[in-house]
């Protein structure tokens, strides 16, 4: 029986031409994924920091304007109690 090694299928060549990169093929790629990555948390923290505020300024209503809104003070206190991270 003829021993095979895995190494012998790999096309040594094709490897090479596949991760050489340059400096600059790094640094550009870093930058790709750091615009990507921006993009993606940028409206997650306008959510959060809309929830915040919208949260204080809940809590400083009084029980009449929550009346109005159609909230009761306990459901208004519930809502405050939430972490801006949690819809």
């Amino acid at each position: 029986m003829n021993a095979h090694k895995c190494t012998d299928t790999i096309l040594t060549q094709a490897l090479v031409a596949d991760l050489s990169f340059t400096w600059s093929d790094w640094i550009n790629d870093g930058k790709r994924l750091l615009v990507a990555e921006v993009a993606r948390v940028v409206p997650m923290v306008r959510v959060w920091r809309h929830r915040a505020i919208s949260r204080r300024q809940l809590s400083n209503l009084n029980a009449v304007l929550l009346e109005d809104i159609g909230l009761s003070p306990d459901q208004a206190r519930i809502e405050c109690a939430k972490p801006f991270w949690v819809s």
